[in-house]
């Protein structure tokens, strides 16, 4: 066809390949190009992320393009899986796409606080976070954008691969998580697959009534335990002041940056922290900044 060029003397035919099916980092795991036009992505190249060698093995995960040892698919804890599934006005506030980084830290910050009980609770039943889809209003990049990086035209919010948001190469450990298709992997064994338990946490939310709840024989049997409407707050009303104190410590390096906003002045950040605590006033940042009013995405100090 036309797209073929002759190179070295006419010896060898040259095309350009379609990036929907040979894939860059963003073509595939970020713009979903495959899946949008309908294609079969051939080959994906884990460029385009941000948490190392950690970043580009969950994408793989997440793509069900990746195999673990048998004993990675039934973890002898077994699996705790939460339902987060955001609010269609966080998604589409006013019925249009995100167009400003208040929209997208809305909808990332909504999702946090209910993936903060997800990982409350997994250290409670000893058990392994699969993690849920994780949408995103803005996209990540290395310089200023306005959601979109130069040269993409994906629509807005997009299911965006956990290491957006997540630093899974120097805070929150692989082995603590699965990626939110992990139940689809054809590695995860039948006996893991029918052994599943839906809970509802009971509504008046405290130590004494989660941890009765969590002791349910069908819930201590289940190799996959799921959390039906995955509440924000479990946190705040089921842990010990001291049990909330470890939690922080562990927890303020799970997070990583959005960036970027335009500096506000030369040599001034443009990246923003998220902060896994937003919604809890007062509290203490990663940074030791305390927040006694509402959380506001700002760029660090």
């Amino acid at each position: 066809g036309d797209r073929v060029v002759p190179m070295y003397h006419s010896a060898v035919p040259t095309a350009v390949l379609p990036v929907s099916q040979f894939c860059s980092g963003h073509t595939g795991f970020v713009q979903h190009m495959p899946e949008r036009l309908g294609k079969e992505p051939y080959a994906v190249h884990a460029t385009f992320q941000f948490a190392g060698t950690n970043g580009k093995r969950h994408r793989m995960r997440e793509w069900l393009v990746w195999e673990d040892e048998p004993a990675y698919y039934d973890p002898p804890g077994g699996l705790l899986a939460v339902d987060v599934e955001p609010p269609a006005e966080l998604l589409h506030p006013g019925g249009r796409p995100p167009s400003t980084v208040a929209h997208h830290f809305d909808l990332v910050n909504w999702q946090l606080s209910r993936i903060r009980s997800g990982l409350v609770l997994a250290e409670l039943t000893g058990r392994v976070l699969v993690m849920p889809k994780l949408w995103c209003g803005f996209d990540r990049w290395w310089a200023p954008h306005t959601g979109r990086i130069p040269g993409s035209n994906m629509p807005l919010p997009i299911q965006c691969p956990l290491d957006h948001v997540f630093n899974i190469e120097q805070g929150l450990r692989p082995d603590l998580i699965r990626a939110f298709s992990f139940l689809r992997h054809p590695r995860v064994p039948q006996t893991v697959l029918a052994s599943q338990h839906n809970l509802t946490l009971p509504a008046d939310l405290s130590a004494p009534t989660v941890t009765a709840a969590l002791k349910d024989p069908a819930a201590v049997h289940a190799k996959v335990l799921r959390i039906a409407d995955t509440p924000p707050d479990v946190y705040q009303r089921t842990l010990t002041a001291e049990q909330q104190n470890a939690f922080a410590k562990r927890a303020f390096n799970y997070l990583g940056i959005w960036c970027c906003i335009r500096p506000p002045a030369r040599g001034k950040p443009g990246h923003i922290w998220y902060d896994l605590f937003w919604d809890i006033i007062p509290h203490t940042d990663r940074w030791r900044q305390t927040w006694s009013d509402a959380w506001v995405p700002r760029p660090s100090k």
